[in-house]
């Protein structure tokens, strides 16, 4: 059996440009979920997915005990903040799977699920940063947007479903420099080494997570 993996992720939060502080002011939401109509992961969920709408082949390849450690881009905030650790604790075949486990269990469904339950945010309360992403280079309006997203869904449908380990949505820690000796960018996921993982628990004061 494979050791699980560490990986460093990164995301554009709510507050990464004035429409999106305009929603957190208006709409009193926290400062740094993901600002997309589709929360990639939701942040707010109990029990959190990360799926294909973002990084669709970071997450396809993500199996169970993997954590996935969640931080902003600098773009707009300024520095690389901590926001959530996140430990995969099953794996879907697809979105309509995963979402029958929520129902199941009484629990909201994630917004980022593809389902028949779930509609993508109002735009007002998003940062509104539409066609930055391959998929949707076209996007110009909500419903373009979320059109994106449900074809990356089809094409690639797998589900990690997570438990968090840390979350900080209003208030997190700087990810200082961490006991490496290579560059790390998030854009494309890396792998961490035991020390730098050990470092980001030393930042967090985590001692119970292995």
């Amino acid at each position: 059996m494979n050791e699980p993996k560490i990986y460093l992720n990164s995301f554009y939060p709510l507050s990464c440009n004035t429409k999106g502080k305009k929603a957190i002011r208006q709409f009193g939401l926290p400062k740094y979920i993901d600002g997309s109509c589709r929360r990639e992961p939701d942040f707010e969920s109990q029990f959190p997915c990360i799926t294909a709408l973002c990084r669709p082949k970071f997450s396809q390849k993500l199996k169970k005990g993997d954590i996935v450690i969640y931080v902003t881009n600098k773009k707009g905030i300024g520095s690389r903040k901590i926001i959530a650790v996140l430990e995969v604790i099953n794996i879907f075949e697809n979105h309509e799977n995963a979402a029958n486990w929520y129902k199941e269990n009484n629990l909201p469904i994630p917004n980022n699920l593809i389902v028949d339950e779930t509609i993508p945010f109002e735009l007002e309360k998003t940062h509104q940063k539409m066609g930055w992403e391959a998929c949707i280079a076209q996007a110009n309006s909500l419903e373009k947007w979320n059109e994106g997203y449900k074809n990356r869904a089809k094409k690639h449908p797998k589900v990690a479903q997570c438990q968090f380990l840390y979350c900080e949505l209003n208030n997190p820690l700087n990810l200082t420099k961490i006991n490496t000796h290579r560059s790390l960018t998030a854009q494309n996921p890396p792998i961490l080494r035991i020390e730098e993982w050990n470092s980001v628990k030393d930042i967090l004061g985590i001692k119970n997570i292995e």
